[in-house]
């Protein structure tokens, strides 16, 4: 197992990859000099990527779409083999470059058959669940994921119809109830709702725990007037903030496309959910963490809840500190030597109190 020191901490991890129809691996992952991780609770950042020798014994137990891959050690996390390419370059070395996805990702290559899923005033965690279930009953569709804490407290309703993408549909009524859903190293599915979760102790001081801070703009996605589309049995609509008239920034608007939307009802409130979400233009933050810090104190997750203190700045945003939200924790990993890591995280800020 690997060992990265970084001042008085240390980290284990030790990848390893073995068959996906295998509780554990066959075989560690040894000849690399670095890799990268990533974890999050949304479908888009979640993988890991390896450049392994082609001769190395690891190489012989690739085999696409089929194998998986474990993060042993402190962090454990298992990951789907996604995509593989081999390089044969001119100093005559033979390296296999892999891409291993979360389990979560897998369910963008997964769509509902007959009978679609309905569901009116039923726990966000039950809905995926039930979706989940709906896809592994297929013929060659188990996955093994089984069902751990899915109570959320949270209720929505939804009506998929067949072929509609799991993992999309998923990941919009995630947006829409603020909930978070992840398949752990076990393959067990938890669910949780964001506003049950408790701000980490330690807040992220630039200077002391972390090395850089960079805002991204707000002003881009910004919107307070949204126009909607539904499928053919409704009639598109606007959602219009009410102050646009007095807005000191004038009119910006957006749209957003529904086809599966078949009541006007969810029609209105996806265009509704929309402008509050756009009206509020709140900034996403990227942080790279004093690696030390990480390992020993906040070892922050996606999902996790954090005070940021931003340096005062004529430009910057007034205190009080924004309270973010976890989206993504990075890493990138070097095993020479003591080995080195290096942590980053991408927050979204939440709406003040």
């Amino acid at each position: 197992m690997a060992r990265i020191i970084a001042g008085d901490q240390s980290f284990n991890i030790e990848p390893s990859i073995g068959p996906s129809s295998g509780s554990t691996p066959i075989q560690p992952v040894t000849s690399f000099g670095s890799a990268t991780a990533s974890l999050a609770v949304t479908l888009a950042g979640a993988s890991v990527t390896l450049v392994v020798l082609g001769g190395a014994p690891e190489a012989a137990v690739v085999d696409e779409l089929v194998t998986d891959l474990w993060l042993l050690g402190d962090f454990p996390m298992r990951y789907r083999l996604w995509a593989v390419w081999q390089d044969f370059d001119s100093q005559g070395d033979d390296r296999v470059s892999f891409q291993a996805v979360t389990y979560e990702r897998l369910m963008n290559r997964r769509l509902f058959g007959a009978g679609g899923l309905l569901a009116s005033a039923v726990d966000v965690g039950t809905i995926v669940w039930d979706a989940i279930q709906h896809t592994q009953a297929k013929p060659g569709g188990d996955l093994g994921i089984t069902a751990g804490n899915i109570v959320t407290g949270v209720t929505t309703s939804v009506d998929w119809l067949p072929g509609q993408n799991i993992g999309s549909v998923l990941e919009e009524m995630m947006n829409a109830t603020n909930c978070y859903w992840v398949i752990d190293s076990e393959l067990q599915l938890h669910v949780y709702s964001r506003d049950a979760a408790v701000p980490i102790v330690e807040p992220l001081m630039w200077g002391i725990n972390v090395h850089e801070m960079q805002r991204a703009s707000a002003g881009v996605g910004f919107a307070n007037s949204v126009f909607a589309s539904g499928s053919a049995a409704t009639v598109p609509v606007f959602s219009t903030h009410p102050d646009i008239a007095t807005d000191p920034r004038g009119l910006w608007e957006t749209a957003i496309a529904r086809p599966n939307d078949f009541t006007q009802a969810y029609l209105q409130e996806a265009a509704d959910g929309e402008l509050a979400i756009s009206y509020l233009g709140l900034s996403h933050w990227n942080v790279t963490y004093v690696t030390e810090h990480w390992i020993g104190a906040s070892r922050i997750s996606p999902g996790d809840r954090a005070v940021l203190v931003v340096p005062s700045s004529l430009a910057g945003p007034a205190s009080p500190p924004p309270t973010v939200n976890v989206e993504c924790v990075s890493m990138t990993m070097s095993f020479t030597g003591d080995g080195a890591l290096e942590v980053g995280a991408v927050f979204n800020e939440l709406p003040a109190d």
